[in-house]
């Protein structure tokens, strides 16, 4: 009965033979973090997302390679209706490697043999099944505003949080502003989709701000029962200089974390921003990982990244984070891909890095408006798609006050169903 193993995004067939002697060898621990994927046909390997489907493959020897051209592979569980999408990440081989009838070897590794049991590919699928479900209602999907300037800003604001509050978000984050320069308006929108009947979570920034302002704006987010932040080291405003900057109370985000839990004990949630491409700021990607580990150590439950459009920065980030003991779920940021020359500006600022082929061919389309947000929804979708399969704990939406992209995203994603 073919296996199917996969390791660096190429495929290794193993396979279980009745006969000893054709057993081959695998070791567990050069499967990063995959597992023993079964149910595999028509594999759809964006994301390290399988599932199953009527075609099989048998006959393979032990030890050959599968065309990786070929998309048929064998059904584990026998039946069609046994089928299930399996998600690599979250799989373990001290879980499914030990049910499959085999024996263990030293140093991880795992030798496939024996004959064939029904009962055995039946519960290796419901585990399968059971530990994808519990992992998928883990996640947890959120959506960004920024507080408007005008009275038709706000009623357009809310005609959107009312489209968009119909897909069932976590929560709605507002924006701060530079030095606080929206501080109000952050407020009333927060109040305003609170009275909605939505959660929503003010952003908050420090740099150029005093302990007593915020902690006057702390005690008046308690005072309507605000339960979370996002909290942020911020910018200055426009026309502020360095001897500003020197002169603030604060200088970063790790020192208003440990602010907000001395002032408020453990009544916030405080998410903290993460950057899987390196703060624009950091001296280097280690000083970045260090920076996010100190926010983490100050009280952090939890971050939110910068927008990114490679999925590998952000499992490293993640990865690198961990072992700098910085063990907090990571929301990966999404920013819907709606305008070429928006996105270009938003990025040199914050440091953003658009793949190659991403800007040749959003340039290739000109000024086809239509044509650049059927490819960014296509883009976007693949990406998102990628991160929860690999084990990303949910997804944080920057809107730009805008419905349709996000909630065209969202529907792709099915998210409202988990």
């Amino acid at each position: 009965m073919p296996f199917h193993c996969l390791a660096m995004e190429r495929r290794f067939p193993v396979n279980k033979f009745k006969e000893k002697s054709h057993a081959h060898i695998v070791n567990l621990g050069n499967q990063c973090g995959g597992a023993v994927c079964a149910s595999l046909f028509d594999v759809v390997d964006h994301g390290r997302q399988c599932r199953c489907c009527r075609h099989r493959r048998v006959g393979i020897g032990a030890g050959e390679r599968v065309d990786s051209s070929y998309s048929g592979f064998a059904d584990i569980a026998r039946h069609i209706f046994d089928a299930w999408f399996v998600y690599l990440r979250y799989q373990w081989f001290d879980v499914l490697g030990g049910i499959t009838n085999g024996g263990w070897l030293p140093r991880s590794r795992f030798l496939v043999g024996g004959g064939r049991s029904d009962f055995v590919q039946h519960h290796f699928v419901d585990i399968v099944r059971a530990h994808t479900q519990r992992k998928m209602k883990q996640q947890n999907f959120s959506i960004e505003f920024f507080p408007p300037k005008t009275p038709i800003g706000v009623e357009k604001l809310r005609v959107t949080c009312a489209k968009l509050a119909e897909l069932n978000p976590k929560y709605f984050s507002v924006t701060f502003g530079a030095g606080g320069s929206t501080q109000h308006g952050t407020l009333d929108t927060v109040l305003d989709i609170r009275t909605a009947g939505h959660e929503a979570a003010p952003h908050l920034s420090c740099l150029g701000s005093s302990r007593e302002s915020l902690r006057s704006i702390l005690q008046e987010y308690k005072s309507h029962g605000i339960k979370r932040i996002v909290a942020l080291r911020g910018d200055l405003p426009s026309g502020y200089g360095a001897m500003d900057a020197s002169s603030s109370e604060f200088h970063y985000a790790n020192e208003l974390v440990e602010f907000i839990r001395a002032e408020s004990g453990d009544w916030f949630h405080i998410e903290v921003a993460a950057y899987p491409e390196m703060h624009p700021q950091a001296k280097s990607p280690t000083d970045d990982i260090a920076s996010f580990a100190r926010k983490v150590k100050a009280g952090a439950d939890s971050a939110i990244t910068q927008y990114f459009y490679n999925a590998d920065a952000y499992f490293r980030f993640v990865d690198d984070a961990r072992k700098a003991g910085a063990d907090v779920p990571v929301t990966a940021g999404v920013m819907p891909i709606t305008n070429y020359s928006q996105l270009m500006r938003f990025s040199d600022m914050c440091g953003a890095e658009i793949p190659r082929w991403i800007r040749l061919k959003l340039a290739s389309y000109n000024d086809d408006t239509d044509s650049i947000k059927a490819f960014g929804l296509d883009v976007v979708t693949d990406l998102c798609e990628r991160l929860l399969a690999g084990g990303a704990p949910g997804l944080h939406f920057y809107t730009l006050n805008q419905a349709t992209a996000t909630h065209a995203i969202w529907s792709r994603l099915n998210l409202s169903q988990k």
